[in-house]
């Protein structure tokens, strides 16, 4: 396994064909979030398989906001997939580690 942390940008086709492939036409239909629509990461985190396949993706925001009139700088995932193939391997919570460790510095 092998995780990066990228520039959002640096890997949108990959990203965009995992994405595709967990999250399909029906189940997305049927989501809560079906009508939500986020804004671009600012970062991704990337978990590759022991063959080099893209296996799992988290997308990182950030985002100025305000808190009792004072600016403070807020945190979130998007995003979130893993190929079913990979499921129940630790990937996804490997990844969300690294996304807390990345927001904590």
């Amino acid at each position: 396994m092998r995780i990066e942390i990228r520039l959002a940008d640096e890997a949108s086709a990959e990203v965009s064909a995992l994405v595709t492939s967990v999250w399909t036409p029906e189940p997305v239909a049927r989501s809560a979030w079906r009508d939500i629509i986020t804004g671009t990461p600012e970062r991704r985190i990337l978990v590759w398989d022991e063959q080099g396949r893209l296996a799992s993706h988290i997308a990182l925001f950030s985002r100025d906001a305000l808190l009792n009139g004072r600016s403070v700088r807020v945190a979130g995932v998007g995003g979130v997939c893993t190929r079913p193939d990979c499921h129940k391997q630790g990937l996804g919570r490997t990844a969300m580690a690294r996304a807390a460790d990345y927001f904590a510095t």
